[in-house]
C-alpha cells in the first residue's frame, strides 16, 4: 500500500511539473519597412515581466509565461510600438513602421531624455531640416554650430 501511495505521488510530481512547466519560445526576426533587420528592438510579453532584445540582425527568440494569451509588445526609439498577439506561432516575424511625424507632438532631445515643447524650461533652439539641406557640411554637429 505504502509503494502505491509513494508511486502516485511520484507520478504527480512528476506529469504535474511537465504540464506546468510547458514554456513556449518563440523566435523571429524584426524588420523596418525597406525590409532591414533593426537590431536592439525590445520585446516584451504583454502583462508579464520577461522581455528580450534583439541582436545585430534583428533576431530574436523569448520564452513565453502565458502560453495560452501571449502578446509581444515591440518598441524601439523612432519606430511606432507595435502589439503582436502570437496565436500558437512559433515564429513571429514583424515589420515595424516609422512614426508618422505629424502624428507626433512636437518633442524636444535635450541630451538625457525628451520633453514636450510646452514642459521644457531654459533655452532651446529648432534646426529643420530644410536649413540643413542649405549648408555644404560633412557632419551633423557642424550644422549645429551655424
Amino acid at each position: 500500500m505504502v509503494r502505491i501511495l509513494l508511486f502516485q505521488i511520484l507520478v504527480f510530481f512528476v506529469l504535474g511539473n511537465t504540464a506546468f512547466s510547458q514554456a513556449t519560445k518563440v523566435y523571429g526576426v524584426v524588420l523596418n519597412e525597406q525590409n532591414e533587420q533593426i537590431p536592439f528592438v525590445t520585446i516584451q510579453e504583454k502583462g508579464q515581466k520577461n522581455s528580450v532584445v534583439t541582436d545585430l540582425k534583428g533576431n530574436y527568440s523569448i520564452l513565453l509565461i502565458d502560453t495560452t494569451n501571449a502578446i509581444l509588445i515591440f518598441s524601439f526609439s523612432g519606430y511606432s510600438k507595435m502589439e503582436m498577439p502570437v496565436n500558437g506561432r512559433k515564429i513571429v516575424d514583424v515589420v515595424m513602421s516609422d512614426f508618422i511625424t505629424k502624428d507626433v507632438e512636437e518633442v524636444v532631445v535635450i541630451g538625457y531624455g525628451s520633453a514636450k515643447s510646452k514642459e521644457l524650461t531654459g533655452a532651446s533652439t529648432k534646426v529643420g531640416g530644410e536649413n540643413i539641406e542649405k549648408l555644404n557640411i560633412s557632419r551633423v554637429d557642424q550644422a549645429l554650430q551655424v
